[in-house]
This record gives structure tokens, sequence and C-alpha cells, in this order.
């Protein structure tokens, strides 16, 4: 029942759109946000139900409405309703991860976005299946959206992780490597969580932390563009009759 009224409020979404967004696109931002919303809400519960830091003294209620709160910022938002500093590291992971997925490619949140995350995923699925196309609900999927999903998150991972090692060592072991890199994603997907690292960094890591939330915020592939004059993705083959999925 849900399924048939989510396409239905699709289908008349698409219909008053314009611009470049597809149904593929539509079902991948719906679907895609109910599983990371729940997976975020479940996983942050489990974990932090038993923490007398966090949420162990609320109600169930409670502590399920403080774990979505936090599952749903932390791909956009960013507000806080307890001290970050007091969870579990798996929780601290969850979190990063949800926050280097971010959201739409439409909205105002960060990450590499749920069609770039969605994507890859269609196309290491694809690998194993080498001779079929990349497919997403029954339809062929653009080459040229799968290039581009390919190239966002690797110079995502190219750029945090180049980042990470330059902040590490102005950091001097003074702070556990986790925390600097939870930092580092948040700032690039421009959520604003922190684990109260903030007030410690020196004048020049502020720049940095301040350089990449521009990065992230504008999109690292447009400022590939700007930059070079091109999107450094060659025409895949004669013609390419897929479904354009706008990423990054």
């Amino acid at each position: 029942v849900l399924s048939v009224y989510l396409e239905g409020r699709i289908e008349n979404y698409n219909s008053h759109l314009k611009g470049e967004s597809t149904r593929i696109q539509s079902k991948l931002l719906v679907y895609g946000s109910l599983i990371l919303v729940s997976a975020g809400t479940l996983g942050v519960y489990f974990l932090e139900r038993g923490n007398p830091h966090s949420l162990y003294p609320l109600t169930f209620w409670e502590k399920f409405a403080n774990a979505l709160f936090v599952s749903v910022c932390a791909r956009t938002a960013g507000f806080a309703t307890m001290d970050f500093g007091n969870l579990s590291d798996a929780s601290i992971i969850i979190i990063t991860v949800l926050m280097f997925i971010g959201g739409g490619p439409q909205g105002t949140a960060g990450g590499i976005k749920i069609t770039t995350f969605a994507l890859l995923l269609a196309y290491l699925k694809n690998v194993i299946q080498p001779s079929k196309p990349v497919m997403l609900f029954g339809d062929v999927i653009s080459k040229n959206s799968v290039a581009i999903a390919i190239r966002v998150y690797f110079l995502a991972t190219l750029a945090l992780a180049g980042t990470f090692i330059l902040l590490g060592i102005m950091d001097g072991n003074q702070h556990a490597l986790h925390v600097i890199f939870f930092e580092l994603v948040s700032s690039f997907s421009t959520v604003g969580y922190s684990l109260n690292l903030t007030s410690q960094l020196g004048d020049f890591e502020k720049l940095i932390y301040a350089f990449v939330m521009y990065v992230g915020r504008v999109g690292i592939f447009t400022i590939l563009i700007a930059a070079t004059g091109h999107s450094g993705v060659p025409k895949m083959g004669t013609t390419d009759d897929g479904v354009k999925i706008q990423v990054g």
C-alpha cells in the first residue's frame, strides 16, 4: 500500500516538475532516504540504548525519537540533542557514513548524494555480470551518469584522504584520528556535527575545515568543471540512451 501511494505521489510530482528529474531519480531519492533514515535510526537506537551517557536514562519513545532525530540530521541539518562526544565508536561510524552519503542532488544537503551512492552500488552489482548494462528499477541507466558518479566518489575520497593526512600531521597526536576524520566528513558534508574538537583547533586548521566546507557545499565536481572547463567525462560510445540521473 505504501509503495503504491509513494509511486502515485512521485508521478504527480513529476507531472508538475520542470528540469532534469526522472521517475527513476525520484524513486531513488524517496526509497534511498527511507532506507538511510531507518538504518540510521535503528543503528543508533540499539547501540546507544544501554549507554548511560546518551539514551539509557530516557524512556523508550524518547530513545527512539532521539535516534530518529540524529539519523535525519546526520544527512543535512546537523542539530544535536545529545553530546556526540559520549556516543559509542560504532554510532560515530554510522553517523559518519550517513554524513558522507548525504541527501538529494536537488536539495541543500551535502555529501556525495544518494543518487551517486545508488549508482555506485548498481555499478558494483554490474561488475558480476559485465555483459549487462547498469540498471535500476528495470531501466537502463545512462553510461555518462554512471561515469560521473564514479568520478564524484573518487574525487571525494581522494580529497578527504589527502586532507585527513594533512590534518593528522598538523594535529601532532593530540586527538584520536577518528575524531579528526569525523570532523572532516562533517565539514565536507556541511552537516555541522562535532566531537567537541572545533574549539581546540589552530587558526590554520580552522581555515582548512572552512575550505573543505566550501568545497562540500559547492560540490567537488562543480569545482573540477570550473577549474578545467570540462567534466573529464568522455562520451561513452556513439549512443547513450539510458536514463539520465543527477549525481554529485
